[in-house]
């Protein structure tokens, strides 16, 4: 089937999106249309997922079409506009020679199910149970994901390439950094840069060496990380402050990542999943067995 430009759109090619009213499809459908024809792309949608022109992936609407139902109506269009932009949704996208990629290559943090929509054209590791690290390059004008047929040109292995982007995870720019709560338990890092989640992989490079117990630290979007460093009980508080303000950020966005949280620990990030509906926590085993070798605050 060709694709097209739809510079109106027809209320009767509506898809089902699960979450959203037949009124709310109608409007991210609209709003979704504007911002591909502003952009020139060839787009149509079939059973219920995106087409690009030129493009033969299918990018499923569900999450977005959700995350933007929630979103402040204030963000929406910048949400939707990051959300193109990680697909190359232009005519004439950024361009970049493979043999050019490994001096601007950065790992990018990305919600497992955005990479599974687009699984087999980015490099991808997963790294807790619902995100993944995806292989990146760095330009002025846009963060383009690199794809298994550029490695050969970039004259690295994967391996190499990988390497090569986590030396290169800082891009140099200013992080704000704050509390959360009147008490201190929690930071909050804030950023323009579309790699400060990411620096969650390198906890120590921001907050030097940490204790045993590690952290607990969110990724609601690209721009933020939650963090408290477990010292002892207090742990338990951090939980209640950082748990709502990363389902309320999350769903602000934009470049929404997770409204989950984390136990960092041996090098590794453990999910602490959070109910984004009732706020409820359900903490594995292996860290409420950690909690409760901890001395009182």
């Amino acid at each position: 089937m060709a694709l097209f430009r739809r510079r109106q759109h027809d209320p009767a090619d509506s898809p089902e999106l699960p979450g959203l009213s037949s009124a709310e499809t109608e409007a991210f459908m609209d709003a979704l249309g504007a911002e591909l024809d502003a952009l020139g792309a060839g787009w149509s949608v079939v059973d219920g997922a995106l087409r690009l022109e030129g493009d033969s992936t299918e990018y499923g609407l569900t999450r977005v079409a959700q995350q933007w139902q929630e979103a402040d109506p204030a963000n929406r269009r910048d949400l939707l506009r990051d959300r193109l932009a990680r697909l190359g949704g232009t005519d004439d996208p950024p361009e970049i020679a493979p043999a050019d990629m490994p001096a601007l290559a950065r790992p990018q943090l990305w919600a497992m199910e955005d990479v599974m929509e687009v699984a087999d054209a980015v490099i991808a590791r997963e790294i807790a149970d619902d995100l993944a690290v995806v292989l990146s390059v760095d330009l002025p004008t846009a963060v383009l994901s690199i794809g298994p047929d550029d490695v050969r040109g970039t004259g690295m292995t994967e391996d190499q390439l990988w390497q090569r982007a986590m030396a290169q995870l800082d891009d140099g720019e200013p992080i704000e950094r704050r509390p959360l709560d009147d008490a201190g338990l929690v930071e909050v890092l804030v950023s323009d840069s579309h790699f400060l989640a990411t620096q969650v992989l390198a906890l120590e490079a921001l907050l030097g060496p940490l204790p045993d117990h590690g952290a607990l630290v969110a990724v609601p979007h690209r721009h933020m990380i939650a963090l408290h460093v477990i010292q002892d009980a207090t742990v338990l508080d951090a939980v209640g402050v950082m748990a709502p303000f990363t389902v309320e950020h999350f769903e602000e966005g934009p470049g929404s990542l997770s409204p989950h949280l984390y136990w960092w620990h041996d090098r590794r990030l453990e999910l602490i999943r959070v109910d984004d509906d009732d706020g409820s926590i359900y903490p594995p085993p292996s860290f409420v067995a950690m909690v409760e070798t901890l001395p009182d605050d």
